[in-house]
């Protein structure tokens, strides 16, 4: 199925970004809400018509490994189990193939299980080059998708976030629309960034209205002592050019230190920041910028910017990270 045909243009720059993760929930969404998910699970695991009763996500096996999702059909005395992994494009990890069929292989010793399989899911050039000699089965995203699309409005839905995992790859953007005007900006901007000390950093926009660049924590931001952040958590600058901000954004920060005693410790200091739930940003003021624009007249504006950036960065390393780091131990204690 061609998605052009599928999906129009601006449906798929919906997502800027998608992660093994976000097809992951979207499985378990569909597996809920779909018969025809459930049938298609079922015939290539090899297991008969049998009723859903459970779907479980990132499952902790008694190996140290993960499941990405376990589906049980049947019922709590007589269950077929289906454990599934999910692959956008990652490498398998060292015996992850081989972890997963012995699972498999124990889980037929419980009383309550009659069978039990592991299936890879994956785009369709994954499977054609990867080795899942060890699943019993190997089933695509393009199938999932085309299933997905025939359930009317929620299915379209669910099957755009596939459509995006195929196109995009989980760190988004390779096959996004390319919009000239702002690639120029912002590798201009990039560069001006570099030259005042800052990392360079991938300059393609991500979305065809994209405003703004961020920069990754290795290499530009220390993490503060005892926060040890998994995934997109941590502590990374941004330039939030169309807005007129220079963040430094703490993402995940109130799992491990008291985020409201850490917003008055940065009233003290008189520094402006704002708190969502577990996440806190401290804010700089900058001149907005247009990416759409020519980068020349704008370039007092971007140097502007750009130190507005580097004194984030500088009282980060001064200041900012110690400051978050005798938080935690606080809290630790």
């Amino acid at each position: 199925m061609d998605s052009e045909s599928q999906f129009s243009i601006d449906e798929l720059d919906t997502f800027a970004s998608i992660y093994e993760r976000d097809v992951d929930i979207t499985l378990v969404q569909s597996i809920r809400s779909c018969p025809a998910m459930r049938d298609w699970l079922r015939t290539h695991a090899g297991f008969p018509a049998a009723e859903l009763f459970q779907v479980r996500h990132s499952l902790s096996t008694s190996d140290q490994r993960e499941t990405d999702l376990e589906v049980r059909f049947g019922d709590e005395k007589a269950a077929y189990v289906l454990q599934i992994e999910n692959k956008l494009d990652a490498e398998f990890q060292p015996n992850q193939q081989e972890s997963y069929a012995a699972r498999a292989e124990s889980l037929t010793e419980d009383s309550d299980v009659v069978a039990a399989r592991c299936i890879l899911i994956c785009p369709e050039r994954y499977a054609q080059s990867a080795d899942g000699s060890a699943f019993d089965a190997i089933l695509t995203y393009e199938s999932a998708r085309d299933i997905l699309l025939a359930e009317g409005p929620w299915g379209r839905s669910a099957a755009l976030v596939i459509q995006h995992a195929i196109d995009k790859h989980r760190r988004g953007g390779t096959d996004a629309p390319i919009d000239e005007a702002r690639t120029e900006f912002f590798r201009r901007f990039s560069e001006l960034a570099h030259q005042n000390g800052l990392p360079l950093i991938p300059h393609r926009p991500r979305k065809r209205n994209a405003g703004f660049l961020w920069w990754p924590r290795a290499g530009t931001l220390r993490q503060p002592r005892g926060w040890n952040p998994s995934g997109s958590h941590g502590a990374s600058l941004s330039a939030k050019l169309i807005h007129g901000f220079a963040d430094i954004e703490l993402t995940g920060v109130g799992s491990v230190c008291d985020i409201h005693k850490l917003g008055q410790e940065l009233d003290n200091y008189g520094i402006t920041h704002g708190r969502n739930e577990g996440h806190l940003r401290i804010r700089s003021d900058a001149p907005q910028l247009d990416p759409s624009s020519g980068f020349d007249a704008q370039r007092d504006e971007a140097n502007t910017f750009v130190r507005a950036l580097t004194e984030q960065h500088q009282w980060w390393h001064d200041v900012g990270c110690d400051l978050v780091a005798k938080l935690i131990n606080m809290q630790g204690r």
